[in-house]
């Protein structure tokens, strides 16, 4: 990670680096890792969802497809914290290359603003050498247009493994199971819940 130094402003410097900011700023920015998160959403809620049909089926042995909101929900939180832990690491990935990218456009931002200031250049320097901490795989998966490209998020994510195995793959994978337990139990338990009155209303 890149530690960017705490540079001091004046009133009238916040005014001008605010406005430098506004100007390089770019509708892009705001959508930075979009393919990314699509990488690891589809595939999360995918598995999801076949998980809970899966498991309602099985406790299905009648001819009634209906299920009980304390089945749904325990059959939503094992489910939801199967698909989170299965694609922890498309998270990890995603999650540095957003992370990689803020930076380096924080970085560009801040040598813009400065590069007239002479008492800020060695500051420059020295976020300019913290950069390079940056691994190459994980800044290969920023080209010049700052568009997604399949083969370097591979590449990242092979790099992941290699340099730092099941730890660095499966990084936060606790508290996100965790989380998923919980918003599992409550997404599913909400739609059987909705499903069964929309169904209602129908037949009614």
């Amino acid at each position: 990670t890149i530690i960017i130094d705490l540079l001091p402003f004046t009133s009238s410097s916040s005014s001008s680096s605010s406005s430098s900011l506004s100007n390089n700023s770019k509708v892009q920015d705001l959508y930075t890792g979009y393919w990314e998160n699509i990488i690891y959403a589809y595939p999360a809620d995918v598995i999801k969802f076949v998980c809970y049909e899966a498991l309602t089926s099985s406790s299905n042995t009648g001819t009634s497809t209906k299920v009980d909101p304390l089945s749904s929900a325990i059959y939503g939180a094992l489910s939801t914290a199967i698909a989170q832990f299965v694609t922890t690491p498309l998270d990890v990935v995603r999650n540095r290359i957003m992370a990689n990218s803020t930076t380096t456009a924080t970085v560009t931002s801040t040598n813009d603003i400065f590069s007239n200031d002479k008492s800020n250049n060695k500051n420059i320097m020295k976020n300019s050498k913290r950069s390079s901490q940056i691994t190459t795989a994980q800044t290969e998966s920023l080209d010049s247009n700052d568009n997604f490209n399949l083969r370097t998020y591979v590449n990242t994510l092979q790099s992941l493994a290699k340099e730092e195995g099941f730890n660095g793959l499966f990084a936060g994978a606790t508290p996100r199971v965790g989380k998923a337990f919980l918003s599992g139990a409550i997404q599913f338990a909400t739609y059987e819940g909705t499903k069964e009155k929309i169904l209602n209303s129908f037949r009614s």
